[in-house]
């Protein structure tokens, strides 16, 4: 997300009601991004992608850990570097669908993809 002077943030905040809220860490993962997609697969909660002020991401993270204090880097994924896709578990595997980057489509600069 972003800040109220627009810094991109990697922090990692969680909540048991859903109404108080507690910072675990300030630097989840390698740099701010905004529009991640976020699964939970198992036990273990994925970010995925994102974007920087400057590029778009396929980073992948996890983490087990439910503070999200402690997540593990898993590498570039392998889709298309993007922001705002949708993700979600299904048949035991995580998909990621769609979002908006470098373009497939000049047009509209929007996916219209699906991996897994």
């Amino acid at each position: 997300g972003n800040d109220a002077n627009y810094n991109r943030l990697h922090d990692v905040l969680w909540s048991r009601d859903g109404v108080s809220w507690t910072q675990s860490t300030t630097a989840a993962f390698s740099s701010g991004r905004f529009g991640v997609g976020c699964g939970v697969l198992g036990s273990r909660a994925y970010v995925l992608g994102g974007y920087t002020n400057t590029d778009f991401l396929s980073e992948v993270y996890s983490t087990t850990d439910p503070t999200g204090a402690t997540w593990t880097f898993h590498g570039s994924g392998g889709f298309p570097a993007r922001a705002g896709s949708g993700v979600t578990p299904f048949l035991g595997r995580l998909w990621v669908i769609a979002g908006f980057g470098v373009p497939v489509n000049p047009a509209t600069g929007l996916f219209n993809d699906v991996y897994f």
